[in-house]
């Protein structure tokens, strides 16, 4: 699912961004299980993503039966407005 949580200022570079805040929602099922969340604020202006922070949980078979377990977490942040070559 994806919901729009709502207009929030991200800080890129020391700039305030006006931002909208997006949460990303999903569950896996099958040989691999489990889900997590994506949250993405993307700049009102553009849409370009300025922040993303991801939380994630599954279980996933292995060719030798057992089940292994793989958590995930990370956080995302542009750190300025400008291209960098």
């Amino acid at each position: 699912t994806v919901r729009a949580l709502g207009a929030e200022t991200v800080d890129v570079g020391g700039e305030q961004v006006p931002a909208v805040h997006v949460r990303v929602r999903f569950r896996m099922a099958g040989s691999t299980e489990g889900g997590g969340t994506y949250d993405v604020w993307l700049a009102r202006a553009t849409g370009l993503p300025v922040r993303g922070v991801a939380d994630n949980a599954s279980r996933s078979d292995t060719p030798i039966g057992a089940k292994v377990n793989y958590t995930e977490r990370f956080e995302l942040r542009l750190v300025s407005l400008e291209p960098q070559r």
